[in-house]
């Protein structure tokens, strides 16, 4: 454990007037309701790979609590805790003055206890950690994340929730083109050029722009179509599994989701857009960035003639041989 998680604690502990053995001989046995700290161990053995994303508050949660019934703590209390943490955390350049150590401090410890509620330790109504807030963040800039940030949200998507395979193809999508919401949700079955492997995106203001994708991604979508009530449905491409066309809201649970398992896209207030902003700069950085400049805005045409829908594959090379680099698959349009 670290000094300063202990410190932050012990500090936190006594400016409520109070010793830890004061807290402990203030507790009595409970039947089968084990303490913070049983239950913490008793969490990292069951769920391993879940905790590792809040193992560094572990140590604040359990010096202040540690020897608390489970069933003990309050709202209020969290709270206190989560304050207490926001105004000890260094404040950095991206640390929103410390909103984001208070934030994973509840995020910790709801995690915690929606485990201890699937445990049926817990009644819903009485979870304090559910009922406990955050102070509201404003979501900084889209920048670049690395590679294994964004493998960890390809994780949440594909993994958790109601729909991973819709999850992980939203994201995929975002990954290959580098487009914002509107144009993935407006894709349409006639927007998909199966021998190429290129899909139309419908930029705002009537742009039309061909951009190319890897085989892989445009094998899933036709098979997402397919399994999912084919044109019969509704032309758009991506769908519920009853067969109804995805809405916007369906990025807004994916982008809750990823705040809610992954502390730092909590504390950065992460969103679609800065899955693109990392494909951008990985393409700027290795292409240039007339190549970026390409790969983001294509050989774009405005929607006012009927040959909107032609494309000229000589131009689309440089973008094909950028999206090779970047999934590692080969493109019919890169020139070898």
């Amino acid at each position: 454990m670290k000094r300063d998680d202990v410190d932050i604690a012990l500090e936190f502990v006594g400016s409520l007037g109070l010793t830890l053995d004061d807290v402990a001989s203030a507790q009595s046995e409970r039947a089968g309701m084990p303490t913070i700290s049983q239950y913490l161990r008793r969490l990292a053995i069951k769920k391993p790979k879940g905790t590792s994303h809040y193992s560094s508050y572990w140590p604040i949660i359990e010096t202040a609590w540690g020897q608390r019934f489970l069933d003990s703590l309050t709202k209020v209390e969290i709270e206190e805790l989560a304050a207490w943490h926001r105004r000890r955390a260094v404040v950095r350049a991206n640390s929103r003055g410390g909103r984001g150590a208070e934030a994973n401090v509840i995020s910790a410890m709801r995690f915690l206890y929606q485990d201890a509620e699937d445990d049926g330790l817990i009644e819903p109504d009485a979870n304090p950690a559910a009922k406990a807030g955050k102070t509201p963040q404003h979501p900084g800039p889209a920048r670049a994340l690395s590679f294994d940030q964004i493998a960890d949200l390809g994780r949440v998507a594909s993994t958790t929730g109601d729909d991973t395979e819709l999850d992980a193809l939203i994201v995929r999508l975002h990954i290959e083109t580098a487009c914002r919401k509107s144009p993935v949700l407006a894709l349409r079955i006639e927007d998909l050029e199966r021998d190429d492997c290129l899909v139309r995106l419908r930029e705002y203001g009537g742009a039309i722009r061909w951009q190319p994708i890897s085989p892989t991604l445009m094998n899933r979508l036709l098979g997402h179509i397919r399994h999912r009530g084919g044109r019969k449905a509704t032309d758009q491409v991506l769908r519920y599994q009853d067969g109804r066309p995805v809405r916007r809201a369906r990025h807004q649970l994916l982008v809750h989701r990823f705040r809610r398992e992954l502390p730092w896209a909590d504390e950065l207030q992460v969103n679609m857009d800065w899955i693109c902003q990392t494909t951008e700069a990985f393409v700027e950085k290795q292409f240039g960035r007339r190549t970026a400049s390409l790969f983001k805005r294509g050989p774009v045409r405005i929607d006012n003639d009927e040959d909107h829908d032609r494309y000229d594959p000589r131009n689309l090379a440089p973008v094909a041989e950028a999206l090779v680099a970047l999934t590692g698959e080969p493109h019919p349009l890169a020139r070898q």
